[in-house]
């Protein structure tokens, strides 16, 4: 967590303002926010717990402000976020993140004119890079951004419906549209750049990197011999869903209805053991939605470890916000792929927008575990009409990339704009306790950040 938490301040570090454009405008969707955190340290283990105690300070001393605006016409956003201290002789900073989700602008009062735009298309390498040298586990940061997904299977899903253009009438997918498929894969894997990058960064830290890649190359070769052994794909329809079968029996069964929506797909074991399956199912009652998702490479051999498995349940979650609720999410990551993680989200909401969050430790007795993280705020639907500006892939491409600089060409642009932010931000720390500050900058030395920044 602090790890993750030093990245965040040190791209903090670098925000700047856009400057005021005349671009273009699209209608959009837009929501307000305000929220504070607190950090309770005594549920961190013994070790950590000075460090978590510095964190703690750093988040009771603050409280976050801002609007969401999604345009209803395409992919384009914009993030407005204050960062406001406790204390009224400091001042707040504010960042302004907008354009697509491949290219989004940064900014900051902090900086005057200057401007950076994340191309997120570099972002998973980018952050193998930074594990590499900075030893920070830079790659879950990119996983937890939609877009690091979409970008690296965006054409292995693309082959996947050139397979099922190939669908008869009768619900038949031939054995050579398979087939075409697994050749289709086979290149992928070999070429693409993409999908090379993301296949060789999971697993870096828990040294599970070489199964995840062999498993992904097995994949091509798996689907016509252990799934389909060849045959064609045979879909059989039925009133609100459908079931597929092939070489192996059936493995894929969907259903849909307007209460209840369910995929389920379980496949055999591969050379390897591992046995992929998947299940989503989602139930809607009273306006209020409750179902799960487990994900899940089980190991059949006994003597190796599961590459991965992951559940995650919710109850009462709301159908639209705001409303009142009394919602349950549980989370639980195992597998050698990840870093292993659990834990409890309970949500209160009411209909004026009011919410509280808690994060709770895992618990096996019937009582919650020891909370770990709560946040308490408001989110609001804002009324009237919103815009958002269209994206300006000249203004994006005039910007500094900041994930393609190196610590030769980061260090002038850091001097440029470090006279104006240093101004601005000393008024900030104003409101930041002693404590706070001196635990970021031990994370940030100690992970050779801070050194990147300023040239050292």
């Amino acid at each position: 967590m602090r790890k993750c938490l030093s990245l965040l301040l040190a791209f903090a570090l670098l925000c700047f303002c856009l400057p005021a454009s005349a671009a273009e405008k699209e209608a959009a969707q837009a929501w307000s926010f305000s929220f504070s955190l607190h950090l309770n340290e005594e549920a961190v283990s013994s070790g950590l717990r000075d460090r978590a105690r510095g964190y703690a300070a750093l988040f009771d001393a603050l409280r976050f402000e801002g609007t969401y605006a999604r345009s209803l016409s395409s992919s384009a956003f914009e993030l407005q976020l204050s960062v406001i201290p406790v204390d009224p002789e400091a001042s707040p900073v504010s960042f302004r993140i907008h354009g697509l989700p491949h290219s989004m602008m940064v900014g900051s009062p902090l900086m005057g004119e200057e401007q950076f735009v994340l191309d997120n298309d570099a972002l998973l390498e980018f952050c193998m890079k930074g594990y590499e040298h900075l030893g920070l586990p830079l790659p879950y940061v990119a996983l937890m951004l939609p877009y690091t997904w979409e970008n690296a299977f965006r054409f292995v899903l693309a082959d996947w419906e050139g397979m099922m253009q190939a669908r008869t009438p009768e619900g038949i997918i031939p054995a050579a549209a398979v087939s075409t498929l697994a050749d289709k894969w086979t290149r992928r894997l070999e070429s693409d750049p993409h999908i090379m990058v993301f296949s060789t960064s999971l697993g870096l830290d828990t040294g599970f990197d070489t199964a995840f890649h062999q498993f992904l190359a097995d994949a091509p070769a798996y689907l016509t011999k252990e799934v389909t052994g060849g045959e064609d794909i045979r879909i059989a329809s039925s009133e609100g869903g459908e079931t597929w079968s092939s070489g192996c029996g059936e493995f894929v069964s969907r259903s849909d209805s307007p209460e209840h929506r369910r995929l389920s797909v379980s496949l055999p074991p591969m050379e390897s053991g591992y046995q992929p399956s998947f299940l989503f199912q989602q139930t809607l009652a009273q306006s209020h939605l409750s179902g799960q998702i487990a994900l899940s490479v089980s190991q059949t051999l006994p003597e190796k470890e599961d590459l991965l498995d992951l559940r995650v349940s919710a109850a009462a979650l709301p159908e639209s916000w705001p409303a009142d609720c009394d919602s349950l999410v549980n989370f639980n990551l195992t597998g050698g792929l990840f870093a292993n993680l659990g834990f409890t989200g309970f949500l209160k909401g009411a209909a004026d927008g009011s919410l509280a969050l808690e994060i709770r430790k895992p618990s096996l007795e019937p009582e919650p575990g020891d909370l770990l993280l709560s946040l308490t705020g408001s989110l609001l639907p804002v009324e009237g009409d919103v815009t958002v500006e269209a994206y300006d892939e000249a203004e994006a491409n005039a910007a500094t990339s900041i994930l393609h600089v190196n610590e030769t060409s980061l260090k002038p642009f850091v001097e440029k704009i470090l006279p104006t932010f240093a101004q601005g931000f000393l008024r900030f720390l104003f409101g930041i306790p002693t404590a706070a500050c001196q635990v970021v900058l031990d994370d940030l030395t100690e992970y050779g950040v801070l050194g990147m920044l300023l040239g050292d």
